[in-house]
């Protein structure tokens, strides 16, 4: 799971490797499934990136997928809006923001920032990264920007995947600004703000990069992770080696949970002292444990958290309420079934096999159990056994 979205007392999302949409009601601690994505594999990978909503509508952002899907709420129908691609990439848009009626889709490999008008669905490529990066191999294929930014103001903050180069873009004038941090820094793993300061965290050593981007001041602030016996932030992240860290400012206190990973972190900014949030033994690669991007609504950081199959709010007070995730027995048993007969049909063992977010739930059974018993009958239908 990549992103979700809050509408009203609901929350709305999809998982990676299930191409269904789950919505939550808050209030009556109930999980549902609302709808498929049409013409999808169902288990297919990585589909999406972002999850935005307007004006009654939940617009998925693609991140392998051609296309945009966007579900209407009142009607439960989906629409598409088709990428407008000149080439093929491995990935299209990482993430998205949204200013009054217009959506940008912020690029991986791509080479624009795509903006779509959310009532007419037109699109419109603007400011091309390779041309203010001055990049000018035509036949490479660059990847741009990491599945974060920041607002501040009239400006977008976003940096260029593991280097040291931050970019400005100003909503308003339409321009860039480039900035590229001293060789002596190290590359950047997440990006948050506060006002017109930036904080940059380092990949190899989990210390912060302070940028205010109007005096142009840089301020290098060391972490230390005091209820630890290594002072590093990254390895208790275990950021070294993953793919993304998502984080979040608030009152003076910066919040970090990885994507892959079972930790969530607090820095305090007055002491420059780091301290758990929450922790979780599970350390897994799997793609069901995916943890979400952190949102900031109403004073609360709202996240999912992977190893606990759970929505996470962290309150002003940092109080932690989570709320388990959970689909019913009879929910579990029908996509059991869509999946078996999908790989019937289509003969791909890969669909038995499938991570899916489906199996969370079954806390009785191992993981591994789960997956042989999928082979077992698999080869059971093929004739194999």
């Amino acid at each position: 799971m990549h992103d979700f979205c809050v509408i009203r007392n609901e929350i709305w999302f999809t998982v990676n490797e299930c191409n269904k949409i789950f919505n939550y009601d808050i209030e009556k601690r109930k999980l549902s499934t609302v709808a498929r994505f049409p013409g999808v594999i169902l288990n297919k990978a990585n589909l999406f990136s972002s999850v935005e909503y307007y004006n009654e509508k939940i617009f998925f952002i693609p991140f392998i997928s051609d296309k945009v899907y966007i579900y209407n709420i009142k009607n439960n129908e989906f629409e598409t809006i088709y990428l407008s691609m000149d080439k093929n990439v491995a990935c299209n848009y990482c993430s998205c923001f949204i200013d009054h009626n217009s959506l940008y889709l912020i690029p991986i490999c791509r080479e624009d920032i795509l903006k779509i008008n959310m009532d007419t669905y037109t699109q419109e490529y603007v400011w091309h990264i390779k041309k203010y990066l001055k990049i000018n191999d035509k036949n490479k294929t660059n990847v741009f920007f990491n599945n974060q930014s920041c607002r501040c103001g009239e400006n977008l903050i976003n940096f260029i995947s593991e280097t040291k180069i931050i970019l400005v873009l100003n909503l308003v004038k339409q321009k860039i600004r480039i900035k590229r941090l001293d060789d002596w820094f190290q590359n950047i793993i997440a990006i948050c703000g506060n006002g017109n300061d930036i904080f940059c965290l380092e990949r190899a050593t989990g210390n912060l990069i302070k940028w205010n981007i109007i005096s142009d001041n840089i301020t290098y602030l060391e972490i230390n992770y005091e209820n630890a016996d290594t002072n590093s932030v990254s390895e208790i992240l275990n950021i070294r080696y993953q793919g993304s860290v998502y984080s979040v400012f608030r009152d003076n206190h910066i919040y970090l949970c990885p994507d892959l990973g079972s930790v969530c972190i607090e820095i305090d900014m007055k002491t420059k002292s780091a301290y758990t949030l929450i922790e979780n033994g599970a350390q897994s690669s799997d793609s069901r444990f995916l943890n979400s991007k952190m949102h900031l609504a109403h004073g609360k950081i709202n996240f999912f958290y992977g190893a606990e199959s759970s929505f996470v709010t962290i309150d002003e007070k940092d109080l932690i309420k989570k709320e388990e995730i959970l689909l019913s027995e009879e929910e579990i048993k029908m996509l059991r079934k869509e999946i078996m007969e999908e790989a019937v049909m289509k003969e791909d063992s890969r669909i038995c096999d499938a991570k899916l977010f489906i199996e969370m739930n079954l806390k009785q059974e191992k993981l591994s159990d789960v997956e042989n018993a999928g082979n077992r009958i698999f080869r059971k239908i093929k004739g194999e056994c």
